[in-house]
């Protein structure tokens, strides 16, 4: 059934749909893009904002408060449930793949480093919306 998605929800799909966006279009202009490094960063600072907005959205902060304070309600998923496991570690891989391509310098390196960043946050989209519909 059809629920009512409210404004900031409205604010998470359409950064969803931009990031989305930026990773098709380099993807099928991949033959003419010649700053790898500028697209990777790009990719990164949407891919970090979406996480945040996502994060407020299922109200995480919470979770991570409940952990200390058990009388206090956690957000949609708790902290130590397998979603939030999964984004953290995914979360480390969209690190590394910035900071390695900032120390290797190479045109290739910065392409690959830009599909695994890709990779990353559509898995971190596909468990997180996908866990949404199911509960």
């Amino acid at each position: 059934m059809f629920t009512f998605i409210t404004g900031f929800e409205w604010s998470a799909y359409v950064l969803l749909t931009v990031v989305l966006a930026v990773i098709l279009i380099t993807w099928m202009n991949r033959r003419k893009v010649k700053s790898w490094g500028r697209r990777l960063t790009l990719l990164w600072i949407l891919g970090l904002v979406l996480c945040i907005v996502v994060a407020y959205r299922d109200s995480y902060h919470l979770s991570v408060m409940a952990m200390t304070d058990p009388s206090l309600q956690g957000g949609v998923f708790a902290a130590n449930s397998f979603q939030s496991t999964l984004c953290m570690i995914l979360g480390a891989v969209n690190m590394l793949t910035v900071l390695s391509a900032v120390i290797i310098r190479k045109a290739s390196y910065r392409e690959w480093m830009f599909y695994v960043l890709a990779a990353a946050i559509i898995i971190k989209v596909l468990v997180i919306e996908s866990s949404l519909l199911l509960l």
